[in-house]
């Protein structure tokens, strides 16, 4: 069966979503940073609080679904 791209979006609304960050690329670990929830298209949005923020540079982003 084929979905499209919107109905794909529709099936992972109100899903809950762990969030995982690698600070010490490429030897560190995957750390847990949040749970969010998606909304109602399928998407999250999250900012990094100050006290855990990241310094600059590129970090993998893991995100996956419960």
């Amino acid at each position: 069966m084929l979905l499209s791209g919107v109905s794909i979006l529709y099936i992972f609304s109100g899903e809950k979503v762990d969030i995982y960050v690698m600070k010490d690329v490429p030897a560190g670990e995957w750390l847990l940073v949040a749970t969010e929830v998606t909304d109602k298209t399928g998407r999250i949005t999250y900012t990094f609080p100050e006290d855990n923020a990241l310094g600059y540079g590129m970090y993998p982003i893991k995100m996956v679904e419960r």
